[in-house]
């Protein structure tokens, strides 16, 4: 009976309007909540691989060249080093006619092999600049490519001028000249 008689008295007292009203005020207040300031873990860039789809140096709508996913590696934040490759049954010769390839962050250019890709520079400049005129110094891989008639009239290393730390791996080169130094590196 008591059991009964509290639940009554307990309806009776929620339905009341004056204390629906000062509940629907107490709920309507603002809740202050202290702010809280903390530090994340630390975080890590990731990586992005560049296909390059195309021989051509110049832009192709719908189409990815070797000039455009350097342009691509170099946007990324400092160190991330995205690695550039090439399309399956990408073969034959990419002549650069709009200059050097400046390499300016960290980055792995991956070709389908020496006897299979051949990025030649027309003896105009070298093929590759690894070097962003800073201090710091990054690492740059170049694997699987033929480099050929890389040509720098006013310094070193014809088809590639190097200034930072680059590893060479399984690349030919052939026809490259400079004026000072090794034609080749």
């Amino acid at each position: 009976m008591r059991l009964n008689f509290w639940l009554a008295n307990l309806y009776r007292r929620l339905a009341h309007p004056i204390y629906r009203t000062s509940v629907r005020r107490r709920l309507r207040r603002p809740v202050e909540v202290p702010a809280v300031v903390e530090s994340l873990e630390s975080r890590r860039m990731l990586t992005q691989t560049i296909t390059v789809n195309t021989l051509s140096d110049v832009d192709i709508a719908g189409k990815e060249t070797l000039r455009d996913a350097v342009a691509a590696a170099n946007a990324d934040p400092a160190g991330s080093a995205d690695t550039i490759n090439f399309a399956a049954g990408l073969t034959g010769t990419i002549t650069l006619t709009g200059g050097d390839l400046q390499i300016t962050n960290s980055m792995q250019i991956t070709g389908p092999g020496s006897g299979e890709l051949t990025i030649s520079a027309n003896n105009a400049s070298p093929i590759f600049d690894v070097d962003d005129g800073l201090a710091p110094t990054y690492a740059v891989t170049i694997s699987g490519l033929t480099l050929t008639q890389g040509a720098n009239g006013g310094g070193t290393g014809g088809a590639v001028t190097n200034f930072k730390t680059l590893t060479l791996t399984g690349d030919v080169f052939s026809a490259d000249s400079a004026v000072q130094g090794g034609g080749r590196l």
